[in-house]
């Protein structure tokens, strides 16, 4: 019944954009229907309906449309592991966006589909820039997390400490500008991991497993466990190994 009525309602607002001529309310409801794919696990679904609205821009030649979807579909692309799709995509915004290109969220990416060297050299140019000014809106907000992802990657024990000022008010939010984040307990886990407090960390990955079982997130879930497994099976404290393994076969 949710999902019929979510249907409807959706339909609706496509009226409505369309009314009005405001094709940028059709893409918020693409990003609301990407999200909630996404938190539920479903990526193929996901990936669909950004297909679906990057169609519909280049009929109606919306180019910040197939921007702003086109980068959706990337992190979906991350996802699902299609990581030459990603790469392809990422030289291409650098190379005809480079005065606009969001660094953080192209060094987060290029990381996580095993292009550590060029994470590297761009995270270097970001630290140049600090932490500080980044003002917290929907759009730069998460560029907290992708700093303290890299933070954590590269074992940045000096950038840490401030990232983790910044996150802590914000430890049970999910940012969400193009797909959702994980709550950002999740990363302050990883940061209090390479400063070696291993306790806190743990306290911060329970939680955002909690917050996941509830909104029933899947996908961030799996990742939350990964990193609990990550700094479980080097330590081999007792019961470590046991637990880490428990958390890989979920």
């Amino acid at each position: 019944a949710a999902h019929t009525e979510r249907v409807r309602l959706g339909t609706s607002v496509v009226q409505l954009a369309a009314d009005l001529g405001q094709p940028e309310i059709d893409r918020y409801l693409v990003h609301g229907e990407v999200q909630l794919a996404i938190i539920g696990g479903d990526l193929d679904a996901a990936a669909a309906i950004a297909v679906g609205s990057l169609k519909r821009c280049l009929e109606e030649n919306d180019m910040s449309g197939l921007m702003t979807v086109g980068g959706t579909f990337v992190e979906i692309r991350r996802m699902q592991g299609r990581f030459n799709d990603v790469i392809s995509n990422l030289d291409l915004a650098a190379e005809q966006h480079a005065d606009t290109n969001n660094r953080h969220m192209e060094a987060r990416l290029r990381h996580q589909v095993g292009q550590v060297s060029q994470a590297r050299e761009l995270y270097e140019r970001i630290q140049s820039d600090g932490i500080e000014g980044i003002r917290l809106d929907t759009a730069a907000g998460p560029k907290w997390p992708d700093f303290g992802y890299l933070s954590a990657r590269f074992d940045d024990v000096v950038n840490a400490p401030a990232i983790i000022t910044c996150l802590e008010p914000y430890a049970s939010t999910m940012f969400a500008p193009m797909v959702p984040y994980p709550v950002c307990a999740h990363m302050l886990g990883m940061l209090h991991a390479v400063l070696g407090e291993d306790e806190t960390a743990l306290e911060y990955w329970a939680a955002a497993g909690r917050i996941f079982t509830r909104i029933e997130a899947p996908f961030f879930q799996d990742e939350t466990r990964l990193e609990e497994a990550r700094l479980r099976l080097p330590r081999s404290g007792p019961g470590d190994v046991e637990e880490a393994m428990q958390l890989l076969d979920q």
